[in-house]
């Protein structure tokens, strides 16, 4: 978006807009998070290919819980309003 607002503001002002000059404040510094980051990265890389456990896969699936206790006569004496009891 900065891009683009740079863009705006070039064509507002009558102004030539370079895109080769134009530097996004909002990039992350990638420089610096590798140097205070990467080791420790490396270092948990390594740690995970190690570990056996981390290659295994939990296959779950789905359910959808079904409401408890629930009919037409208990929806009357609550004046329409549905509860549902948690399992």
């Amino acid at each position: 978006m900065a891009f683009h607002y740079a863009q705006l503001e070039a064509t507002a002002f009558r102004e030539e807009f370079d895109p080769a000059t134009f530097e996004d404040h909002t990039l992350p510094k990638n420089d610096a998070i590798r140097k205070k980051a990467g080791p420790l990265v490396k270092e948990w890389v390594k740690l995970l290919r190690e570990d056996k456990s981390a290659n295994a896969v939990i296959v779950q699936s789905g359910s959808k819980r079904k409401p408890v206790g629930l009919d037409r006569d208990s929806k009357r004496e609550l004046g329409g309003i549905l509860t549902f009891e948690l399992l």
